[in-house]
């Protein structure tokens, strides 16, 4: 009997690495050697041998790439290193501007560029352990993502187990889902051939499919995939943008071909316009390059900002722009009372999007384009993203065109409408204006702030309207009852939400103080006050001087702040929130020894007692910094089993190296 089981496993182990194997070259390589029909054959009779043994399934198996029952939920994975998003540049100035910011931080190093083309996706962490593929993520708020492991698994171009043995124990890569162009035209004219409305455009889709509670139904959709970097690895790993690139390709990864070492600036300006010229003739959406710096050990000089790494930028390509009819302009009612006219248009698509309002910004922008109701207008999506008027045609004009006014009163509750001193922007000063508050909650529930899933905007409206809510704090004293009372509720759905409600919670202090909607206070801003002060007490008797002494607080956001807090109205919804148990504190901070405090330790080689990661904390407990690369700075190098260039840079700049033991000893004798 055992001799039969481990034939069959035999057999197994051969059929699965037949279909690895032909799933890289069509998938990965684009280049299959046999017929689908064969390739079916192959799959048919791994399929049948699991069935009839279904103790020897594997979790890496090509048979799992299609998950079992929909999830109830996606649960929240953290990063372990932050998946940053990129800043971007438009035009020749603004990328020489950046070459510049790059030369000064790097002026005593040689370094070279590396261009890759920029997908409009959705970007993705895949996490592998002893090479096979466990756990998956969205990008989320770059801290924190989605678990949407089992979509993930149905993209064939993901390998769910990595090619060879020269992997890490544990690696973490970063890439970017794709919607095919021409799959996703047919999957738009199957759906107008059901009496469906078609899919706006490939990205939005790709991320819709990602985040379907059913597996099976993300299965039918051709999603694809490209592999662009490594977030986090308990090994050393290629320290070049290109070659790390080309040792994960040969993991299975799916890389792009068409990505390119450069030099100079110049050369990325040739690399940007030829694709500039050509990038619609590529099977994906594409909206500009990234260009990084190749040499991955000196992105730790150049640093980072926010949530932008400084080694990095998107160089956009011109945005695509059309002509329509503006039909009227309107204005919101922003969640801080500014006004905000936008333009509605005789529909239009741009780059496959339907496009039938846009931005008009303020007065100011209006007059100075000479933009009025009625005109024919150039619009753009800017950065491809937002739909924007850029300028209006009045050659085009008949006479009937009407030019705009502010209003004098606000469109929500009648309130007086007044400019706002020394700024272009119309304010209504009422607290308590219906759309303020509407706004304002949708902030609040949104994904970035406190993440309240299933409360959309129209079941926000309804609650408004009902008077079950009249700020956010009302939101934790919602009740199933009150939920079911909405229009096409479910009680599945209202216990999901009431849940949904409970969970956020446990929301850090920086989420909720974002989530107050305080004009000015971004999330970056909102994370630094909350380090700075600690504590909400401490923020709300901060003085002027106080906030103006935290890193990127200037006077305007200090008044800001100074007005919010003064408001009773404010004052007691943050009493409210405190007796529902929000977090107004971040959560203590672990005790820490300081035994080596200010010391710079750079680890190289593998380890056989530690994980990269778990040395990683000791050094970090220990009080010492962990740096990335070897400088005069640097107090110790920990050499493990084949180490790399670092060692000979350690013994160059006389560096005190330390063996796995000597390190253990180290870290044993601080304790």
């Amino acid at each position: 009997m055992k001799g039969q089981i481990e034939n069959i496993e035999a057999l197994l182990d051969k059929l699965r690495n037949l279909i690895r194997h032909h799933d890289h070259l069509y998938y990965i390589n684009d280049s299959p050697e046999i017929s689908d029909s064969e390739y079916d054959g192959i799959m048919n009779q791994l399929r049948k041998i699991e069935s009839d043994n279904p103790q020897l399934i594997s979790l890496d198996s090509p048979t799992q790439r299609v998950g079992g029952k929909p999830s109830k939920q996606f649960p929240t994975i953290t990063h372990r290193i932050p998946l940053l998003s990129l800043g971007n540049v438009f035009g020749q100035e603004e990328l020489h501007d950046w070459d510049n910011r790059i030369l000064k931080k790097l002026s005593e190093n040689r370094y070279n560029y590396f261009c890759e083309l920029k997908y409009d996706g959705l970007a993705v962490s895949l996490i592998y352990e002893d090479g096979v593929f466990v756990k998956g993520a969205t990008r989320g708020d770059g801290l924190r993502g989605e678990d949407v492991t089992n979509n993930l698994r149905t993209i064939k171009s993901i390998p769910l187990k990595l090619i060879g043995t020269d992997y890490p124990p544990i690696l973490e890569v970063r890439g970017e889902v794709l919607f095919p162009i021409d799959q996703f035209d047919l999957l738009n004219i199957k759906r107008k051939s059901q009496g469906l409305d078609p899919y706006a455009s490939p990205r939005n889709t790709a991320a819709g499919s990602l985040r379907l509670l059913d597996a099976s139904i993300v299965a039918e959709r051709p999603l694809d995939i490209y592999i662009y970097g490594v977030g986090w690895s308990d090994q050393e790993v290629p320290q070049y943008q290109n070659q790390l690139l080309n040792w994960l390709n040969s993991l299975g990864f799916k890389v792009n071909n068409n990505n390119r070492l450069v030099q100079n600036v110049q050369e990325i300006e040739e690399y940007f316009q030829e694709w500039s010229a050509k990038y619609d003739t590529l099977n994906y959406a594409c909206d500009g390059v990234v260009v990084k710096v190749n040499e991955i050990d000196l992105r730790e000089t150049i640093g980072v900002i926010g949530r932008e790494p400084k080694w990095a930028v998107a160089y956009k390509f011109p945005s695509e722009n059309t002509t329509t009819q503006l039909i009227n302009i309107g204005v919101n009612v922003g969640r801080t009372g500014v006004l905000t006219p936008y333009a509605d248009l005789d529909p239009v698509r741009i780059s496959g999007v339907k496009i039938s309002s846009a931005t008009l910004h303020n007065l100011d922008y209006i007059i100075d384009k000479d933009i009025r109701i009625g005109d024919l207008v150039e619009i753009t999506r800017a950065g491809d993203v937002i739909p924007k008027v850029i300028r209006s045609i009045p050659e085009a004009r008949t006479g009937t065109e009407v030019i705009f006014a502010m209003p004098e009163r606000c469109p929500d509750c009648d309130s007086i409408i007044k400019k706002v001193t020394d700024q272009s922007a119309y304010r209504c000063r009422n607290n308590e204006c219906p759309s303020q508050t509407y706004q304002l909650i949708n902030h609040f529930v949104s994904r970035s702030a406190m993440n309240i899933d299933g409360l959309g905007e129209n079941l926000v409206r309804q609650l408004l309207d009902a008077k079950l809510i009249g700020n956010v704090a009302d939101l934790y004293d919602l009740t199933l009852e009150d939920l079911v009372s909405m229009d096409r509720m479910q009680e599945k759905t209202g216990t999901k939400i009431l849940r949904s409600i409970n969970n956020s919670k446990e929301q850090p202090f920086e989420k909720v103080l974002f989530g107050m909607g305080i004009h000015h206070i971004g999330i970056e801003t909102s994370r630094l006050i909350c380090a700075h002060f600690k504590n909400i007490d401490n923020l709300i008797r901060a003085s002027s001087d106080d906030l103006i002494g935290v890193q990127h607080v200037g006077p305007q956001i200090a008044a800001s702040l100074e007005r919010w807090f003064m408001n009773s109205n404010n004052a007691e919804m943050i009493a409210k929130l405190r007796i529902s148990g929000l977090n107004f504190a971040p959560p203590p901070e672990p005790e820490t020894a300081s035994y080596l405090a200010n010391i710079n330790i750079v680890i190289t080689g593998t380890l056989f007692n530690f994980s990269r990661a778990e040395a990683k904390l000791k050094i970090e407990l220990l009080g010492a910094k962990l740096q990335t690369r070897v400088t005069r700075d640097t107090d110790y190098l920990i050499a493990g089993e084949n180490p790399g260039n670092k060692l000979e840079e350690a013994r160059r700049l006389s560096i005190t190296i330390l063996d796995e033991d000597e390190f253990s000893n180290l870290i044993i004798d601080h304790h």
